[in-house]
């Protein structure tokens, strides 16, 4: 059992990770960005690895690019980076099994729940849904974890 949920939480560590990587890229990708026409920019990446700068979604979202200004869009990286090293934080401390890095999940992880339920409410989605309840799963299962650790069950509840 320990070994089970010790699997599980390096799972959860390298999702974790995984996020922090693809944040820290959207958020260089943003300051790339950076200038008079950053939809125009956008476009031409698109156009360079082969995708419809036109096409439905996409056209939508670079259509608001160019309306952002160079304080928007640093601005916006700049969240972007602060949220992938909270990320990286948690993704690292759980594969080293610390437990802050456990409650620091669960906390960040319902702290996002308002915002995950709002976007949801506004436009309802597949990919909405599952990443709604990836995410209560995950730190409903580090509660369970924690409180199981607590109690005695897990083993090595004061070893961390």
């Amino acid at each position: 059992m320990a070994q089970k949920s010790r699997t599980l939480v390096v799972v959860i560590g390298i999702l974790k990770l995984v996020k922090a990587a693809v944040l820290l890229a959207a958020a260089v990708g943003l300051l790339a960005l950076v200038g008079p026409h950053p939809g125009g920019t956008a476009r031409r990446w698109l156009a360079d690895i082969g995708l419809d700068p036109s096409s439905g979604s996409l056209h939508t979202i670079l259509g608001k690019l160019d309306g952002f200004t160079i304080g928007t869009l640093e601005a916006l990286s700049a969240g972007t980076l602060i949220y992938s090293l909270i990320f990286f934080t948690e993704g690292a401390g759980l594969l080293r099994e610390k437990r802050w890095a456990e409650y620091l999940t669960i906390i960040v992880t319902f702290s996002f729940i308002p915002f995950e339920l709002y976007e949801l409410v506004e436009t309802v989605s597949v990919v909405k849904i599952v990443a709604l309840v990836v995410n209560l799963a995950i730190a409903g299962y580090l509660i369970v974890r924690l409180r199981s650790e607590r109690s005695g069950v897990g083993g090595h509840a004061l070893a961390r």
